[in-house]
């Protein structure tokens, strides 16, 4: 069965990107991921029990570091949309530095993190593949 006629020129056109696009999906997806884990966890409180009692520990901060990070990454996604050499670096390094922001967040929303690690992973696999090859 041959594809209708004006559609061969698209398919070829986006053959090369499959790659980049489903890293740019799914970077994306971890970074509004994060970006809802991060905001979520500046309204809780985070108690710690030891032998010496009871202690507060305030997240905001780095709740907001890493909806930052978070949010970069989403940018990062949009930028690896194009293809270029340059987006792809740009995506490979926001995908290591957002599973480097997602380690030291896992004790606080330890399932979050792990669905971001996970899709962070795949996409910076996905991408240094296209580096190498493209």
């Amino acid at each position: 069965m041959s594809t209708p006629r004006g559609t061969g020129g698209v398919q070829a056109a986006f053959a090369g990107l499959r790659g980049p696009l489903l890293a740019a999906g799914l970077l994306a997806g971890a970074g509004l991921l994060d970006l809802a884990g991060a905001v979520g966890s500046t309204r809780e409180v985070f108690i710690v029990i030891t032998q010496e009692g009871i202690s507060r520990i305030d997240v905001t901060g780095w709740a907001w570091l890493h909806a930052g990070i978070a949010a970069a990454t989403v940018l990062a996604a949009l930028f690896v949309v194009t293809g270029h050499r340059r987006a792809v670096l740009t995506g490979m390094v926001a995908a290591a530095i957002a599973i480097a922001a997602d380690l030291v967040a896992f004790p606080f929303v330890p399932w979050v993190e792990t669905l971001a690690i996970g899709l962070n992973a795949v996409a910076l696999r996905l991408l240094y593949v296209y580096a190498r090859t493209g």
